[in-house]
């Protein structure tokens, strides 16, 4: 949301669900990208998503609501995860997981009817109608503390990542000392 323009942002004719797919989809992208700090257990392998990946989405969503009365989930979801995001992913399961994923952000559940975008955590979910700035405000005051099931993830998933970056640091730690002479 940080480089989203505001007329964009304002831009459909059907603000209310633009909006709440528009946040959707930035939460999607974040938790895509996070999922990565996971190693193999986010994904198989790693990917390189970009902003760019964000906006063509961004837009095919603005397009279609502008085109149609009501949105099409089944198609945006597959344009959104499988060909756009998609179109880097290497692995199958990846695929399989990019398609979840989106389908916990774009769904009328969440959209239409305000609910969370995982059921055990209500305080994720998408804000109400507003500008841009309230939906800044609304995402500042989310919980610092990452919780993994956001990401698709069992709770232990995040003791496992913290390990390996703790590994990963004594080791360059390691590696920086000077050999002992003899």
């Amino acid at each position: 949301l940080a480089n989203l323009e505001p007329d964009f942002f304002e831009s459909n004719s059907q603000p209310q669900l633009f909006k709440k797919l528009l946040f959707g989809l930035a939460f999607f992208h974040g938790v895509i990208l996070e999922r990565q700090r996971f190693g193999p257990v986010g994904w198989n392998m790693p990917y390189l998503w970009m902003d760019s990946d964000f906006g063509i989405s961004a837009l095919m969503i603005n397009m279609y609501l502008n085109e149609r009365a009501s949105i099409p989930y089944e198609t945006l979801n597959f344009l959104i995860s499988e060909v756009n995001y998609g179109g880097r992913i290497t692995d199958d399961k990846d695929v399989r997981c990019c398609t979840a994923s989106l389908g916990a952000f774009l769904r009328a559940e969440v959209i239409e009817q305000d609910q969370p975008f995982v059921s055990e955590l209500p305080l994720f979910h998408a804000p109400p109608e507003g500008g841009l700035q309230s939906f800044k405000d609304f995402v500042d005051q989310l919980p610092d503390q990452e919780d993994p099931r956001i990401f698709g993830l069992h709770e232990n998933a995040l003791t496992t990542a913290q390990l390996h970056q703790a590994k990963a640091l004594v080791d360059d730690l390691m590696s920086l000392q000077p050999g002992i002479q003899k």
